[in-house]
C-alpha cells in the first residue's frame, strides 16, 4: 500500500495505452497467430488419425467431422492471407 500510496502518477499514466487506429497495423501479427494455431491443430489432428488408425484400425464420422473442420479453417485461413 506505501508504495501506491507515494507514487506520483496520475491514473492517466497508469492505465494501458493501447495502439492508436494509425499507429499500427496488426494485420501480420493476427495472421502469423492464425497460422500458428493452424499448424498446432493440424499436428494434433493428424496424430490423432495416426493413433485412430494405428490402435483402432477404423475411422468414425467424428473424425471425418474433424478432417472437415481441418480443411475448412484451413481454407478459411488461406482467403484471409490473400
Amino acid at each position: 500500500m506505501e508504495a501506491i500510496a507515494h507514487s506520483n502518477k496520475t491514473i492517466a499514466e497508469l492505465e494501458p495505452s493501447f495502439p492508436k487506429e494509425n499507429d499500427s497495423n496488426l494485420g501480420p501479427s493476427v495472421l502469423r497467430t492464425l497460422w500458428t494455431l493452424l499448424a498446432v491443430s493440424s499436428i494434433f489432428v493428424a496424430a490423432r488419425l495416426f493413433v485412430k488408425c494405428r490402435m483402432i484400425r477404423r475411422l468414425y464420422w467424428d473424425d471425418l467431422m474433424v478432417v472437415i473442420a481441418l480443411v475448412r479453417q484451413l481454407t478459411t485461413s488461406s482467403n484471409d492471407w490473400c
